[in-house]
């Protein structure tokens, strides 16, 4: 699939497990452990697992917003 312009990516509706990860800025590894802790949804598309645009892009809102620590 290689790297996705910005214009391509908000245009697709379901990524791969790698392409996914790859527009969360998270690795690999990571997305697989949030998709077993069941913090994000997957599907599977035959033997493809996908995650959809609007699952990943509910997850990442979903995300505590940063506060930095009192020094």
């Amino acid at each position: 699939m290689g790297k996705l312009n910005t214009t391509e990516a908000d245009e697709q509706l379901a990524y791969s497990i790698n392409d996914g990860a790859r527009r969360a800025n998270i690795s690999r590894a990571e997305m697989y452990r949030i998709l077993k802790r069941g913090d994000l949804r997957a599907k599977k598309q035959g033997r493809r697992t996908v995650v959809l645009h609007a699952d990943l892009d509910a997850y990442l809102s979903g995300l505590p917003d940063y506060s930095p620590a009192a020094a």
